[in-house]
């Protein structure tokens, strides 16, 4: 029996296979015909190897549920035509970040870039972010990603801590509140998204956050401190992030500090009343659930 999180899976993944291939029966597809569809599909080899990884899953899931005569052999694609190479990182320029912090025009935009930017969390890490997270009044500020809050599946997730630059805190200690969620919106990245297109510059998931490492790995020169802050292994870092950036781009990333005399939310930097905060997200999920019911 699946769960209903499995078949949305599933159902996600049979997507494109159903565009190309749902005028056949199930049985009928070759692993022929599957290798050049992902081949025209997607041209990097990692890409490559995910969908045909998924088209894999979805058959045996076939054969578990009697899909496939068994006289005929299921069409499962050989995953090592595909090569894994990892690409390299997308990273932005320190001249990119204060620019678009300098025009960011709502809290949530500011908030969003300045946590990937210089704290390197994921950005499933960042939407779910608490307030009572931070320590600013430590000697070295620090923000704790709680179990429920750093990625991974359920069971297996490890907590850490980030310590905070001097310029992050600078940028988010005056929009602070004692608790709360950082976002009074469920989908944070989406308006960050839109407005990064409205400046010229193109949002990818977790870009900042390999921003972030790249710059981190030159600036302090600790690899395991990064790995540790960063939650992933050394290994990865040797693969994806060393030798990207030079020392002084990197000394100038963790020296962007705001300038609020001439900033959008200039007005807006005093503390916002936490009823006037919640009322905010209650209208923010309200309008959401309302946009939901209105598409289905």
């Amino acid at each position: 029996q699946l769960n209903k999180r499995t078949i949305r899976d599933h159902v996600n993944i049979c997507k494109s296979f159903v565009t190309k291939f749902g005028h056949q029966l199930a049985h009928t597809i070759t692993a022929e015909q599957v290798e050049r569809h992902v081949r025209a599909k997607y041209t990097h080899g990692t890409s490559q190897h995910t969908l045909a990884s998924n088209f894999n899953r979805i058959t045996r899931f076939g054969i578990s549920q009697k899909v496939y005569p068994k006289h005929l052999d299921p069409p499962l694609v050989a995953l090592e035509l595909f090569e894994r190479e990892p690409p390299d990182p997308e990273i932005a320029s320190p001249a990119q970040i204060r620019d678009l912090l300098q025009r960011a025009d709502h809290e949530i935009i500011l908030l969003f870039i300045v946590l990937e930017s210089f704290a390197g969390t994921r950005t499933c890490e960042t939407k779910k972010l608490h307030w009572e997270d931070f320590r600013f009044d430590a000697e070295q500020p620090k923000l704790w990603l709680r179990r429920k809050v750093a990625k991974g599946r359920r069971g297996n997730r490890r907590p850490r801590t980030i310590d905070l630059p001097k310029n992050l805190v600078a940028w988010i200690q005056p929009f602070a509140r004692e608790t709360g969620p950082v976002f009074a919106t469920k989908h944070p990245y989406r308006r960050v998204a839109r407005f990064m297109r409205r400046c010229g510059f193109e949002w990818s998931a977790n870009m900042l956050r390999h921003s972030y490492v790249s710059y981190a790995l030159e600036y302090l020169g600790d690899a395991a401190q990064v790995a540790r802050q960063a939650g992933h292994s050394t290994q990865v870092q040797e693969t994806h992030y060393k030798q990207l950036v030079s020392a002084e781009a990197a000394k100038e990333w963790f020296n962007i500090f705001p300038n609020w005399t001439t900033h959008p939310l200039a007005q807006e930097i005093k503390l916002v009343p936490e009823s006037e905060f919640q009322a905010k997200k209650e209208k923010t999920l309200e309008d959401y659930r309302t946009s939901r019911t209105k598409k289905t």
